[in-house]
């Protein structure tokens, strides 16, 4: 699915590397609403920029919080490393669900972790130092 998450970034004031598309939409090309994780430490908060609480994320204990506006679901952080795991995971599990790699073939593996590196080298200003 192709989404502008660059509008998203922009609306809050963040660079658009905080910002990445997640859950269904990404994973198996549509969903019911359109997931966006957002690294958020600095920039207007999403009440500033036209996004809702969602009240039924609130009884849920996350490293994030739920907002809404339309279609779009505003999953908030500001923990970086959190950010960054949850950018690896919603790719690896798109390129899984794809079917595009055998994991007991090396070529694949290596393809594979090519392929997660780069979308969360896509999602990061600076290296993590671990």
């Amino acid at each position: 699915m192709q989404f502008d998450t660059y509008s998203i970034a922009k609306q809050l004031g963040i660079p658009s590397e905080q910002v990445c598309l997640v859950g269904s939409s990404l994973i198996c090309g549509k969903g019911n609403d359109i997931d966006v994780l957002c690294l958020l430490d600095g920039g207007k908060e999403p009440e500033d920029a036209g996004f809702m609480p969602d009240l039924d994320c609130l009884e849920y204990e996350s490293d994030f919080t739920s907002y809404r506006k339309g279609d779009v679901n505003l999953l908030v952080t500001r923990d970086r490393p959190y950010f960054m795991a949850e950018v690896a995971i919603a790719h690896a599990a798109r390129v899984f669900n794809e079917g595009k790699f055998d994991m007991t073939n090396r070529y694949d593996r290596v393809s594979f972790h090519g392929l997660v590196r780069s979308a969360v080298a896509g999602h990061m200003q600076t290296e993590i130092p671990f």
